[in-house]
C-alpha cells in the first residue's frame, strides 16, 4: 500500500464575460443636502453622482423613515452649487451601517437638465 498523491483538478473557462455594475460611471462628491421625504426633512450627504442615480447618506439619528420605491425630492446647500434646488428621484436601494442609513436614488426624466448642470459644476470646479 502506498500513501494517495496529492492531486488539484482545474477546469478552465472557455470564455469570460465582464458586466459593469451600472450604466454610467459615478463621480465622488460630498455635497451636503437637504431632503424632502415622506413629508419629513432629512439633512446628508451626497456621497456619488451620475446622470441616473445618485448615493446618500444620513445619519441613522436623522428618524426619517424611508422605504425603497419613495419619492425624494432635495437641494445641494453647499453655498457654490445653492442654485441646485430641486433634484428629484425614486429610492432604489437602502443600506446601513452602525451609524448611516445608504440610499440609492434614480433620478427622475424631469431633473435631467438640473442633474446635467450640476453634474459639469462638479467636474469643473476647483
Amino acid at each position: 500500500m502506498t500513501v494517495p498523491a496529492k492531486m488539484i483538478v482545474l477546469n478552465i473557462l472557455q470564455q469570460v464575460a465582464v458586466r459593469p455594475l451600472r450604466k454610467e460611471t459615478r463621480i465622488d462628491t460630498q455635497l451636503n443636502i437637504e431632503a424632502l421625504v415622506n413629508n419629513s426633512l432629512l439633512k446628508g450627504i451626497m456621497v456619488n453622482l451620475s446622470l441616473e442615480g445618485c448615493l446618500l447618506s444620513a445619519k441613522k439619528e436623522e428618524n426619517v423613515v424611508i422605504t425603497k420605491d419613495d419619492t425624494i425630492t432635495f437641494a445641494i446647500t453647499d453655498r457654490a452649487l445653492s442654485d441646485i434646488t430641486s433634484i428629484k428621484g425614486i429610492v432604489c436601494n437602502i443600506k446601513s451601517s452602525l451609524t448611516i442609513y445608504y440610499f440609492g436614488v434614480k433620478f427622475e426624466d424631469e431633473s435631467y437638465d438640473v442633474i446635467k448642470n450640476l453634474l459639469i459644476k462638479v467636474m469643473f470646479s476647483n
